[in-house]
């Protein structure tokens, strides 16, 4: 997981739980005599409360590894770059002072 990803899952999550308990108080404490409504309105609210922090917590998953896997691509290309630019300069100069050093061996 990136460093990070966790305090801010959890801080995404404790944001959605506060929300769900504000609206929750606002409709229970301003339905007068609302009885069984009342409480199945805040029962649907928790039950959404619970969702959104799921798909919180699913969205930074997400995030993480997509970012994982940039990281990943990232680092390949970096490798197949050098290794490339080693092949195509490297070598090169390695077979030029190769052959200089036969040349002067035999002459």
């Amino acid at each position: 997981m990136a460093p990070g990803a966790n305090l801010l899952s959890k801080r995404i999550a404790a944001k959605c739980v506060v929300v769900a308990v504000i609206v929750v108080v606002i409709i229970v404490g301003g339905g007068g005599g609302g009885g069984d409504a009342s409480v199945a309105t805040v029962l649907v609210l928790v039950g959404v409360g619970v969702i959104v922090v799921v798909a919180a917590v699913i969205v930074v998953a997400v995030v993480v590894v997509v970012v994982v896997v940039v990281v990943v691509v990232v680092v390949v290309v970096v490798v197949v770059v050098v290794f490339v630019a080693v092949v195509v300069v490297v070598a090169p100069v390695v077979a030029v002072v190769d052959i200089l050093a036969i040349a002067v061996v035999f002459f």
